[in-house]
């Protein structure tokens, strides 16, 4: 199994291996702390069977969508989905208005995705 995890706090991305470890045994956790960089892990990489986002990255928090944000990486990776077939997509964000337009580029080409505001999403693969 392999999981993606795009977040800039190193705590919540140690928090995010530390569960999907736990959750499934022998799982792989790639992760990334800049728009760029998971970009490039995304569409470089072979497919992943669990795709988790956040929205707001460099230390900021409520930021509007744009390049440097999850949503940069949202658009890049939902226009490239076709050539890749990639398990769920989600979406975690304290900025829940970023969070919708993420799902939005997900949602307009059919990929399957959610959002899970902090709190919610352990435990809930």
């Amino acid at each position: 199994m392999r999981i993606f995890v795009l977040d800039d706090d190193p705590k919540r991305q140690s928090a995010f291996r530390a569960h999907y470890q736990a959750r499934y045994p022998g799982c792989r956790v790639y992760g990334a702390t800049t728009a760029a960089e998971a970009i490039d892990l995304l569409l470089g990489q072979p497919p992943c069977d669990v795709v988790q986002l956040d929205h707001d990255l460099d230390g900021k928090v409520y930021v509007p969508s744009g390049p440097g944000t999850g949503y940069e990486v949202a658009h890049a990776f939902a226009e490239a989905w076709g050539a890749k077939q990639h398990g769920r997509v989600i979406v975690h964000s304290f900025n829940g208005a970023g969070a919708v337009k993420m799902l939005e580029c997900f949602v307009g080409k059919g990929i399957p995705c959610e959002y899970r505001p902090f709190g919610n999403w352990e435990g809930q693969e």
